[in-house]
């Protein structure tokens, strides 16, 4: 496996952590738990054999740069709503490639504990209640709040698809990269 890109797409979810206690502070519910972060890093490096220096050290890639960059942006700027919008994406295509991928695994995959856990039921229960959450605060939001639910959702699915996408082709910054 490219280890450049595990790291990419483990940054990413570092990221979508980060962002989650965004949005939980936006939503008054202060029942934050930063340690979470902290155990998921130590896992994920633990597992890969990455070095604290290696991890440091690797440069975002620029689909994972702008999708970060988007995601920071919208949950400083943006309301709530517009922030779980945004970070809907991540969590539901995980679920769906998770399933879909499940059945096609083969003995002795070095992603079989990424495909169990997003093709698992607790993972798509968490994913089935942030989409009722989601419903819920939709609710009670008015025609422009909700248009921009669904601008920030489709370009979090853009945005998501670009990074499988780049990382699918190994794309660095397009003649940037650091030979």
């Amino acid at each position: 496996p490219n280890i450049m890109m595990m790291m990419m797409r483990f940054l990413l979810l570092i990221f979508y952590l980060l962002l989650i206690t965004l949005a939980l502070a936006k939503s008054h519910n202060n029942n934050n738990d930063d340690d979470k972060t902290n155990n998921y890093t130590e896992r994920f490096m633990k597992n890969f054999d990455i070095s604290k220096q290696q991890f440091e050290e690797t440069p975002l890639t620029l689909a994972c740069h702008h999708y970060t960059s988007f995601l920071t942006a919208t949950a400083w700027s943006e309301s709530y709503p517009v922030v779980l919008a945004a970070l809907l994406p991540c969590f539901w295509i995980y679920a769906e490639v998770g399933k879909d991928i499940v059945g096609n695994s083969i003995a002795n995959n070095p992603y079989q504990a990424w495909i169990d856990t997003y093709a698992g039921e607790e993972f798509n229960q968490a994913v089935r209640n942030v989409i009722a959450t989601i419903d819920k605060v939709a609710a009670r939001c008015d025609t422009d709040t909700i248009e921009k639910m669904h601008k920030a959702y489709r370009k979090g699915a853009e945005l998501e698809w670009l990074f499988w996408d780049s990382a699918y082709k190994q794309q660095q910054w397009l003649g940037l990269d650091h030979a």
